[in-house]
């Protein structure tokens, strides 16, 4: 047990810590963030592929096949297969040479199941960045022990008699499918908690999971589901058949927690109060998984590659631009999400009220990574209002250069002396600027002498390699013309980024 206690906080150092608390406030988790998550600490570093050794490289999708076995599951830094795997068949799915940090997706077939002895597994397995697991096999038993991960997506494929029991898991985000006849349950900490299933013949026993949302859906009838609710718990059981009446009753779902706590946002459901038969199936169950998994395995040192410190995670895209919006937060309105597309996006919050809402978007406007905020919408929410904030950024994405034009020797604000110099090699020797006048707001006039010819494509070179103006107006005629810009940042980015990186000419 010490070995194991060890091996626990390591890994949970490995997957929340470096995973989870590396990614800070202020948005919260959600699925797709979670999800984003376990792909950035799959590529924070190559590992070894070699499947003779059992070293299964960066994993993303495992698909396991094991009639009659018992799989037992644990996390560490490296994908491997632990102890004896002269049964293991191992194959990829897909696989594309020359990619950073190659993410593979395996297959795991395993042989001799029958000829097992309780207590020993047929496979003990470790694993560190795979995020999409395919289970089957008839009258087999996986155990997830004590797994640490930012984010697992489960599905249970068709099987009979397919026993999976999770201990003391701890994960961001935990889904699991199953179109099998299965038995699962489990025990832990998780902070999205995601059960559905398209077969009759599967209960999902998960009242003893610590979960602050849970979501239940259901395509078929008599699937079984226990839950737990907590004062901080948001769940939801959606079934989008019709229920009427006594229909409902072939929708069970026991809950540990108030039952008027449920969410049912379609058709009807049957909440009922956790019963003592409930509890214990789900011991009983817990009782065979791991009796047929025997005692935790002794783990092996991990090798010189996975101890040697390595690059850092990197932090979500949204997490950057959330950081970067923070200091531009007016009191009281809070951040939930960031979608982002290309050079923008949008926010979404909630603030104390609409004047709030009116603020942020001023503030906005002083930030060196935002050219343009507008409010979408704002709506009641309890006793704050609900926002979203559309915006459009001085860069492609987060972390990317800005097309802002660098600050001059450290100066936080343009001056016409800076614009001149960085225009005139554009409007070449044939052209004669008589006036250059920056105006409040961003404004730049210019006007000049020039044949036709000549001011169209100065004022053509400008728009293609000036990406920090954009032009508002201009005429051209009888040897003159003149143009109407508008600067995309109002001041000058720090050196150092934001949002945006340093533009390139800064760097330079």
């Amino acid at each position: 047990m010490p070995l194991l206690s060890f091996t626990r906080a390591g890994l949970t150092a490995l997957a929340l810590g470096s995973g989870l608390a590396a990614i800070a406030a202020p948005l919260p988790d959600m699925p797709d963030t979670l999800i984003e998550k376990s792909r950035l600490v799959r590529e924070s570093r190559d590992r070894v592929w070699d499947p003779a050794s059992g070293r299964l490289g960066n994993l993303r999708q495992l698909r396991i096949v094991a009639d009659g076995c018992t799989v037992r599951v644990v996390s560490g830094p490296d994908n491997r297969l632990i102890g004896p795997h002269d049964k293991v068949e191992v194959g990829e799915d897909r696989y594309n040479p020359g990619d950073k940090a190659v993410p593979r997706d395996v297959v795991l077939r395993v042989r001799g199941g029958a000829q097992q002895p309780r207590g020993t597994p047929c496979l003990t397995l470790q694993v560190a960045t795979a995020d999409d697991l395919i289970l089957s096999g008839d009258h087999a038993a996986y155990l997830f022990d004590r797994v640490a991960q930012p984010a697992m997506r489960i599905y249970f494929n068709p099987s009979s008699q397919l026993r999976v029991w999770f201990e003391d898991v701890k994960m961001g985000l935990l889904s699991l499918k199953s179109n099998a006849d299965a038995l699962v349950g489990g025990t832990g900490q998780v902070q999205w908690l995601q059960l559905s299933s398209t077969q009759s013949s599967t209960a999902m026993l998960f009242h003893e999971v610590k979960a602050r949302h849970i979501g239940v859906s259901s395509l078929t009838t008599r699937a079984r589901y226990s839950i737990r609710i907590d004062p901080e718990t948001k769940a939801g059981y959606y079934q989008p058949a019709r229920a009427p009446g006594k229909l409902a009753e072939l929708y069970p779902i026991w809950i540990d927690g108030p039952l008027e706590a449920l969410d049912i946002p379609a058709s009807r459901v049957h909440p009922m109060a956790l019963t003592p038969d409930i509890r214990r199936e789900a011991q009983a169950l817990r009782d065979e998984v791991l009796g047929r998994a025997g005692p935790p395995p002794v783990l092996p040192s991990s090798g010189p590659a996975a101890l040697a410190p390595g690059a850092p995670v990197a932090t979500a895209t949204r997490q950057l631009a959330a950081d970067g919006f923070r200091p531009y937060l007016p009191p009281g309105v809070e951040l939930a999400l960031v979608h982002l597309h290309k050079a923008g996006g949008a926010m979404e919050g909630t603030a104390p009220d609409v004047a709030a809402v009116r603020t942020l978007v001023q503030s906005l406007g002083r930030s060196p990574d935002v050219i343009y905020a507008q409010v979408a919408y704002t709506r009641p929410q309890g006793a704050q209002v609900a926002f979203r904030v559309l915006f459009d950024l001085a860069c492609q994405a987060p972390g990317e250069p800005s097309v802002c034009l660098p600050g001059n020797g450290g100066s936080s604000a343009y001056t016409e002396e800076q614009i001149r110099g960085e225009l005139l090699p554009l409007l070449g020797a044939q052209v004669e600027l008589t006036r250059l006048q920056l105006r409040e707001g961003g404004e730049v006039l210019l006007e000049g002498r020039a044949s036709e010819a000549e001011a169209k494509a100065a004022l053509a070179r400008i728009g293609q390699q000036a990406p920090w103006l954009r032009a508002s107006s201009s005429g051209v005629g009888n040897g003159s013309f003149s143009a109407r810009m508008v600067l995309l940042c109002k001041a000058p980015p720090p050196r150092q980024g934001g949002i945006c990186s340093a533009p390139l000419s800064a760097k330079r």
